[in-house]
């Protein structure tokens, strides 16, 4: 009959083009998957907190004056002390605890400082690039440290200076009117200056050059110009 070749017809129809329904079976929510989401977050955060820290730490730690080519500035440290920072020149100042427990400072360049004294005697220290240090009680003096070399020049009171001299550590005792000067061979040397040290040579933008090579002339104008 009609009826059976159209049954006939449907099934084979549907052999030729089965119809599959696929039932996915979910798992089931992880309720740590959201935790473990947030956490990934969070370390990521704190990784990349802790590499800016690492990068600004002396930003953060450091109060940091400086002067450019040809500038000169005199300012007032939080313990009351004043320093005038020569051309060219850097200082670094912890923004915490200076003038509370310890004065310490970073000097890279040159500059003047007047320590003022402290009630509870706190020495002052001033720490270079070239392996060495001041240290004070209340005094004016001079710094200069730059990569051709380092001394200090001492106007008044008394100075200690600590310094390297290959691999033994050395110190030298500083009386108004001397200078001490660095040399990487031959470690620090001190000398009476024949006139008092003028120290505000440099702070009046002039140069005084008596029995210096030119190349030293040289180097100190494209230090401070």
């Amino acid at each position: 009959p009609q009826s059976d070749l159209l049954t006939e017809g449907y099934r084979r129809f549907l052999y030729d083009n089965p119809i599959v329904e696929k039932v996915e079976k979910q798992s089931p929510p992880n309720r740590y998957s959201h935790f473990w989401k947030w956490g990934k977050i969070m370390v990521a955060a704190s990784i990349t907190l802790l590499i800016g820290v690492w990068l600004f730490k002396d930003s953060i730690q450091y109060k940091t004056y400086r002067t450019g080519y040809g500038d000169i500035k005199s300012f007032v440290l939080p313990d009351g002390s004043l320093v005038t920072l020569n051309a060219n020149s850097m200082l670094h100042v912890p923004r915490y605890g200076f003038g509370t427990q310890q004065r310490e400072v970073i000097l890279s360049g040159e500059a003047n400082f007047s320590v003022k004294h402290t009630p509870y005697h706190q020495k002052f220290v001033v720490k270079t690039e070239n392996k060495f240090e001041v240290v004070v009680l209340g005094t004016e003096f001079t710094v200069f440290s730059r990569n051709r070399g380092a001394k200090v020049i001492l106007n008044k009171g008394k100075i200690l200076v600590n310094y390297q001299e290959g691999s033994s550590s050395k110190q030298l005792m500083m009386k108004p009117g001397e200078l001490l000067s660095f040399n990487k061979q031959h470690g620090g040397s001190k000398k009476l200056l024949t006139q008092p040290p003028n120290i505000s040579i440099w702070q009046e933008k002039r140069f005084v050059f008596e029995e210096t090579f030119l190349a030293d002339v040289s180097q100190m104008l494209g230090e401070t110009y």
